[in-house]
């Protein structure tokens, strides 16, 4: 939980400013984090802010702020004051601070209650200072215990970041941190207090497709578990039993695996929930306790958040005698574990099938069985089982993701074209592949022809006009999907009184350079690059380890040849590669083009050779064929 519009006012103010400034914002900015622990590890917490306003500009954003918090569970109350230049002190009125329903109880009811207190400041002026204080009373206890993440606000300059938390002595709870708190840890009288602290924090610049920056910020982690092992299996005891096998859901897993055992009688299971359960996109909550639906319920909703999919799928699996165990993940760019067990570290949950070592995603609906993706693949986990066990998941190669695009093209004497094209990939990006079709099931899209005249026009076909052919539904995940498509456009071809100008078309290309070269900007960076878009409903990124192949088969109009061959591309870099060959087959020139990523993210060190990758690819896709009169 954060004061997500400060979060995001912050992240501006003070680049480009002086030392001076810097320090004189450093004396004024205040943050304490302050916990009371119980004995069952229920809790009070108070959040205080102190923040100045030095311009006008930033009244806007300071007028409002948020605190989301679960009332079946918490309890909130707030203290809110302006104190202006002239020492004049005025509370925010009772009428200025609301609840609503929060924006995860809008996009997923049914599945989280939470809520959203809002206190909006009057009369701010410049040089007041805001004081704002939340107090969070946790009214039952956690599965987990208690785990906290304290880490200071990443693009923001702050002069002093204080914890405070305050527990019996007989409460087990274990501190790491990284990053240069300056840490006390104490008894006084019954009670065990820990502090850290941290001073003079400059701001960091914000960067686009960069790590969580919780994976190497400064940060104190508290814990009741000492080990992840440990997190696991108290995880395991809360969770164990869910399932419960009625008639009813044994009918349907007979029915659904149609007597086929072992890994067909998975498959089948998992194509059925990606194809029958809608995804309600809700990140866990381990303040929610984050008990599944009953698989029954499920079902007579039609549509489930992960631990529901999860849920579902092992009553199913179990009907079959098939053991699976749930996954807890973080599904984003958090790849670095904390140094101690903490639900910070888990936003998803997924299924994992020993006997068979496979992990999967029910809730994605467009990746087949095994196939993770983005912002999963590599990621580690804890498997909630009766000893707890930890792991990583696997690493993809690029051979695991292909993307490959085979055109043929007919240039006629005049300057038109004809072109026809066959897409097929696996992996990851058949996900992708899939995604870009999945529009069609929407209103924003009438018909596969529409799509096709839209994605020439983008790609610069003037005039031009198509149509797509796909070998089934995108969501049928059972079976291959192709792409097959036919195109159609005027003048192409630059003629000259003896040359004619020829540049590749892109055609029916779903995948094209600008994409590549949208992601990445020619500067240094600061930070790790990690391209990801973060559900199936996210905007496709595809720089990642995977390779994107092109083929073209380019029939020479009649009346010319080709006056001379475009020069052949190789380049290396650490993380990828490009090549691309051209070569005359009898009337037809053959082109082939390759582009290999192998790392899921690039260090700042290899960010420059990552954007000279992606130029070399939009120097060659637009090599120009020049052709001469006979």
């Amino acid at each position: 939980m954060q004061i997500q519009k400060w979060v995001r006012f912050l992240i501006f103010i003070f680049v480009g400013l002086s030392s001076d400034a810097f320090a004189q914002d450093l004396q004024s900015h205040q943050i304490k984090k302050t916990v009371f622990l119980n004995e069952d590890y229920t809790y009070t917490k108070y959040d205080s802010f102190v923040i100045p306003i030095s311009n006008l500009g930033d009244i806007p954003a300071l007028q409002s702020f948020t605190y989301d918090f679960f009332p079946d569970s918490q309890d909130l109350e707030v203290d809110a004051y302006v104190i202006h230049p002239d020492g004049e002190k005025l509370k925010v009125p009772s009428e200025n601070i609301t609840i609503e329903r929060s924006l995860a109880s809008q996009d997923a009811p049914g599945f989280t209650n939470s809520r959203t207190m809002r206190v909006l400041f009057p009369e701010l002026q410049v040089s007041s200072t805001l004081y704002i204080t939340w107090k969070i009373t946790q009214k039952k206890p956690l599965p987990f215990g208690y785990t906290s993440v304290f880490s200071p606000p990443f693009y923001q300059s702050v002069a002093n970041y204080t914890i405070e938390i305050n527990l019996p002595k007989s409460l087990k709870l274990f501190w790491k941190e990284r990053g240069g708190f300056k840490v006390e840890d104490f008894e006084q009288n019954t009670r065990r207090i820990i502090t850290a602290e941290l001073k003079n924090i400059l701001p960091h610049v914000f960067e686009n497709s960069m790590v969580d920056p919780l994976g190497f910020a400064p940060i104190f982690v508290v814990s009741s578990f000492e080990t992840w092992e440990e997190m696991a299996a108290q995880f395991y005891e809360t969770y164990r039993g869910i399932e419960d096998i009625s008639p009813e859901i044994r009918a349907l897993s007979n029915k659904i695996v149609q007597g086929k055992k072992g890994k067909e009688a998975i498959q089948l299971i998992y194509n059925w929930i990606t194809q029958n359960i809608q995804y309600v996109a809700h990140y866990l909550n381990i303040k929610q306790e984050f008990i599944p639906h009953k698989a029954e319920e499920i079902l007579k909703n039609g549509y489930g958040d992960c631990k529901d999919h999860v849920n579902l799928m092992r009553t199913l699996l179990k009907v079959q005698n098939i053991e699976a165990f749930p996954v807890l993940v973080f599904w984003g760019k958090l790849y670095n574990p904390f140094p101690l067990p903490c639900e910070a570290q888990f936003n998803h949950m997924m299924i994992y099938l020993p006997e068979f070592n496979i992990f999967a995603n029910p809730t994605n609906a467009l990746a087949t069985l095994g196939v993770l993706g983005q912002g999963l693949d590599g990621k580690f986990v804890i498997i909630p089982s009766p000893e707890g066990k930890t792991a990583y998941l696997p690493m993809p190669k690029p051979d695991d993701n292909i993307y490959e695009n085979k055109s043929s093209i007919d240039i006629s004497s005049d300057g038109s074209i004809k072109g026809s094209n066959i897409i097929q990939a696996k992996g990851s990006a058949d996900g992708l592949l899939r995604f870009y079709f999945s529009d069609m099931f929407s209103s924003e899209v009438t018909s596969l022809q529409s799509q096709a005249n839209n994605l020439l026009r983008k790609n610069g076909a003037a005039g031009g006009y198509g149509d797509f052919r796909l070998s089934t539904s995108p969501y049928n995940i059972a079976e291959s999907f192709i792409v097959e498509g036919s195109w159609k456009s005027a003048h192409e071809l630059f003629f000259g009184d003896e040359f004619a100008l020829f540049s590749i078309p892109l055609g029916l290309e779903i995948i094209n350079p600008q994409l590549f070269k949208d992601q990445v900007e020619h500067k240094k960076r600061l930070y790790p690059f990690m391209s990801f878009y973060p559900t199936p409903t996210g905007s496709p990124k595809y720089i990642y380890p995977a390779h994107f192949k092109w083929s073209y088969e380019i029939k020479t109009p009649q009346t010319y040849v080709l006056y001379k061959m475009p020069q052949n591309v190789n380049l290396t870099i650490s993380g990828g590669s490009y090549k691309s060959t051209y070569w005359m087959k009898e009337k037809t020139l053959c082109v082939e083009r390759s582009l290999t990523f192998d790392k899921i993210h690039f260090q700042p060190y290899d960010y420059e050779n990552l954007y000279t990758l992606i130029d070399t690819l939009e120097k060659d896709f637009n090599t120009i064929l020049i052709y001469k009169k006979k």
